[in-house]
C-alpha cells in the first residue's frame, strides 16, 4: 500500500511539473507575441530585430563570436566614433592594429574602446598623416597601451599635436617605421599591405601623404584611405597595385576632394564607411561623394549617424555589420519619421542645413549660400544635408 501511495504521489508530482512547464511556456509565448506586436507597431509594421526584442525585455544582446576552431578565420574592423576624425581598430587571430587615434579630445575614448575589447597590446599603431583629427589621440594610446611598432609616413608637421605623439613615442622607446609601397604587415591570419608611395612628395598637401592600407583575409578586404585625395588615389591606380576591396573607408571623411570616380570604380566596394562628426563645420560628407556612392550601388554607413561601426569579415569573403539594427545611409529614426511627400525647402549650401521657407534662420542665409529645393526630405538627408533644429522641416 505504501509503495502504491508513493507511486501515485510521484505521478501527481510529475503531472504538476509538466503542467507548470506547459503553462510557463504558454505565458512565455504570449509575452513574446506581445513584444513582437508592440515593436512591429513601432517599426511601422516591420518585424522587430533580435536586438530590439532583447532590449524590450531589458536583456543584453549576445555578442556574435566565432567558435574556437574558427579563431583566426575572421577579422573585425571597428570604426570608432571619434567625431570629426578617424580611429580604426583591426583585430585578427589575437593580434590588433590601430589606424589613427582620432582628435585630441577623443584620446580617452579610443583608449577606453581598446580596453573594452580586452586588448592590452597593439602589434601596430598607424598615424596615416600628421593632421590633428587623425593623430590627436595617439599620444594617449601610446601612453596607455603597449605597442610593438608605430608606422608613419615620411612627413612632419610643425604642430603641438605632432610633437606630443613624437614625445610619447620617445618616452616609451617606441620605434617608428616609415613603410614603403608594397610592404606587408602580418596581423594574425590577415595581411595589411601599404599602397602609398611614401617616397613621393606632395608639397604642403599633407592629406596626400596618407598611408593607404589594404587589410586582407582570404577573399575579404577593407581599404583604409586616411585623407588621401584624388591625386594620391590616381598615383595608387597607376602603380598597378590590386585595390579592389569588400569595404571602403571613404577618404577624407567623405570630402569631394577624395573618392574619385576612377578610384571608386577600381575598388568596387560593396559597402563604404564614412567617419565624420555630426553637424561638422566642413559639411562632410559632401553631396557629390554621396551621389557617387549611390550611383555605384554602394551601401553607406556613417559614424555621425550610427556611432561606432563594427564589421566582421570572413575568409570566404562574406562580411556583416555586427549590429543588426544598423542600416546604411540613414538611421532607423530618420527613416521612420521622414515624410515621403515632396515639399519646398530652403538650403544653406555652406552649412548643409535645410529649412522651411518661413524659418527665421532661412531669412538670414546669404544669397551666395541660399538655394531653393523642391522634392523629398529624405533626398536632402541622403545628400548630406541635416534639418534645422529650430523649424524641424
Amino acid at each position: 500500500m505504501a509503495a502504491s501511495r508513493r507511486k501515485k504521489k510521484q505521478r501527481k508530482e510529475k503531472f504538476e511539473k509538466a503542467l507548470t512547464a506547459v503553462l510557463c511556456g504558454i505565458v512565455a509565448v504570449l509575452v513574446l507575441l506581445a513584444a513582437v506586436i508592440s515593436l512591429s507597431e513601432e517599426n511601422g509594421g516591420a518585424m522587430p530585430t533580435w536586438q530590439q526584442l532583447y532590449s524590450w525585455f531589458g536583456v543584453a544582446a549576445p555578442v556574435p563570436h566565432l567558435p574556437e576552431e574558427a579563431a583566426g578565420a575572421a577579422t573585425k574592423v571597428h570604426f570608432i566614433d571619434v567625431g570629426q576624425g578617424d580611429a580604426i581598430l583591426l583585430s585578427c587571430g589575437g593580434e590588433s592594429m590601430l589606424v589613427d587615434g582620432g582628435t585630441n579630445e577623443s584620446g580617452k575614448t579610443v583608449v577606453d574602446y581598446i580596453s573594452s575589447k580586452k586588448i592590452s597590446r597593439l602589434k601596430y599603431a598607424v598615424a596615416t598623416h600628421p593632421h590633428a583629427d587623425h593623430i590627436g589621440g595617439l599620444d594617449d594610446v601610446i601612453e596607455n597601451v603597449e605597442i610593438d611598432d608605430l608606422l608613419m609616413p615620411d612627413v612632419t608637421a610643425e604642430t603641438a599635436t605632432f610633437s606630443d605623439v613624437l614625445d610619447a613615442a620617445e618616452e616609451k622607446n617606441l620605434s617608428i617605421t616609415v613603410p614603403s609601397r608594397g610592404d606587408v604587415f602580418p596581423l594574425g591570419n590577415a595581411a595589411v599591405t601599404v599602397l602609398t608611395d611614401t617616397e613621393k612628395k606632395y608639397g604642403d598637401e599633407l592629406n596626400n601623404y596618407s598611408l593607404v592600407l589594404k587589410a586582407s583575409l582570404g577573399k575579404f578586404s577593407v581599404m583604409l584611405t586616411g585623407d588621401a585625395e584624388t591625386q594620391a588615389e590616381d598615383d595608387i591606380l597607376k602603380s598597378g597595385e590590386a585595390v579592389s576591396a569588400s569595404v571602403l573607408k571613404v577618404g577624407h571623411h567623405g570630402s569631394r576632394t577624395s573618392t574619385g570616380e576612377n578610384f571608386l570604380k577600381a575598388v568596387s566596394p560593396k559597402a563604404a564607411v564614412i567617419s565624420c562628426g555630426k553637424d561638422n563645420d566642413y559639411g562632410h560628407p559632401h553631396a557629390e561623394t554621396l551621389k557617387k556612392l549611390e550611383k555605384s550601388g554602394v551601401a553607406v554607413y556613417r559614424t555621425d549617424i550610427l556611432g561606432t561601426i563594427s564589421v566582421l569579415g570572413r575568409e570566404n569573403g562574406e562580411f556583416e555589420f555586427l549590429q543588426s539594427t544598423v542600416q546604411p545611409t540613414v538611421s532607423t529614426e530618420e527613416q521612420s519619421t521622414a515624410p515621403s511627400e515632396e515639399a519646398t525647402y530652403i538650403l544653406n549650401t555652406n552649412s548643409k542645413k535645410f529649412h522651411k521657407p518661413d524659418c527665421k534662420n532661412a531669412a538670414d542665409i546669404s544669397e551666395k549660400n541660399r538655394k531653393e529645393f523642391f522634392g523629398e526630405r529624405q533626398q536632402l538627408i541622403n545628400e548630406g544635408y541635416s534639418p534645422c533644429k529650430s523649424c524641424n522641416p
